[in-house]
């Protein structure tokens, strides 16, 4: 017997719902007692487990680790279970005082598969109030979550297995703006509004050589390079004026596609009617953003200033269960859980992006 209270969710029922996404662990929120944390506990006393393995990093817990790194995934789990008080010895690993636990499917002696595709697209949505004011068309939109799984046996009564592994995909767009010299102050002439509320035009260049003429009276071949190449790239987006006369809007979509992989696999062994044995491994490799932030660009002039980020995380368990009688039972688990996190992890060395600098610790 035990005093633990806590809710079970029914994952059969979920699956007959239109839910958004495959990630269950949001049904915690359903438990009786939630509002925000469970039942007033604070949110650094929250935990969760994945066949029985630490499912989050013990530090960083200012808002709680409700949320295992891994996604539990519609597909992959085969019982979730929320503890919101009392729990037993073996919940919360010392660290929480309500648990969310998540144990993955297991095959049988008889096959079972699926295969599923959630689909979403940009012909179903209109284009932004922003983008249509600066000329700029519906960015491509298309969410594509699919997959597929299986479940059997190897060796029928005695060795099983599980495997699944499905993919979410969306292409995406980062909205970008940067101001470019018109054509005129490319050649050095300055347009500005006089004390006599009058329009004037001045050259730059020669009035600066005129007072010096030590000084150049042509633009800079670094800066005329520079120049052409941010002229090269005013074809890949939309170029609207500005309330300077000297400088221009360029307006673009930077593609910024977002890709996750989600592999899991599950074996297990009756070795006897009295030792059982489990090995288990989750992974969520993703989100994999190679284009985490515009670059000053659209087109090939700045492809080398985009920087991206991507994460990977997984959970790996060893369970044994030995039962030498009707009256006691012996449980051991193992469990490895990795979180790995890259920032700008393609992007090029500071001394190419920004010549001149140099920074190091």
């Amino acid at each position: 017997s035990s005093n633990m209270i806590g809710t079970t969710i029914d994952l059969k029922q979920i699956e007959d719902l239109p839910i958004g996404g495959r990630d269950i662990t949001q049904l915690s929120f359903q438990a009786p007692g939630y509002n925000g944390t469970w039942n007033g506990l604070p949110s650094i006393a929250q935990g969760n487990n994945i066949d029985g393995v630490v499912g989050s990093p013990s530090r960083m817990k200012f808002t709680g680790n409700a949320a295992p790194v891994v996604s539990a995934r519609l597909e992959d789990i085969a019982e979730m279970t929320v503890q919101t008080d009392g729990l037993d010895l073996d919940q919360g690993f010392g660290q929480a005082a309500m648990q969310i636990n998540f144990i993955t499917r297991r095959g049988t002696n008889d096959y079972h598969g699926r295969l599923y595709e959630d689909f979403r697209n940009r012909d179903l949505n209109a284009n932004s109030w922003s983008n249509n004011g600066q000329g700029i068309s519906r960015g491509p939109f298309i969410l594509n979550d699919f997959g597929g799984s299986v479940g059997g046996h190897i060796i029928k009564d005695k060795l099983f297995f599980f495997a699944s592994f499905s993919m979410s995909k969306q292409p995406g767009t980062i909205s970008a703006t940067n101001g470019v010299f018109t054509s005129t102050a490319q050649s050095g002439n300055f347009t500005y509004t006089g004390t006599d509320g009058v329009t004037h035009t001045v050259n730059v260049l020669s009035l600066a050589h005129n007072v010096n003429s030590a000084l150049p009276s042509t633009i800079n071949p670094v800066i005329a390079g520079e120049l052409t190449a941010i002229n090269s790239s005013l074809g890949s987006g939309a170029v609207t004026p500005s309330n300077n006369p000297n400088i221009n809007y360029l307006n673009w979509l930077q593609p910024a596609p977002t890709t996750n992989y989600y592999p899991t696999f599950r074996v297990d062994d009756n070795a006897t009617d009295k030792l059982r044995l489990h090995i288990a491994f989750n992974e969520t490799k993703g989100p994999i953003q190679p284009a985490q932030a515009a670059a000053f660009l659209p087109g090939s002039a700045a492809a080398n200033e985009i920087a991206g980020n991507k994460f990977n995380q997984y959970t790996a368990s060893l369970g044994i269960e030995w039962t030498p009688t009707t009256a006691l039972v012996n449980q051991f688990r193992g469990g490895f859980l990795y979180n790995a996190q890259w920032y700008a992890y393609n992007a090029a060395p500071l001394y190419l992006t920004s010549v001149g600098t140099v920074n190091w610790g």
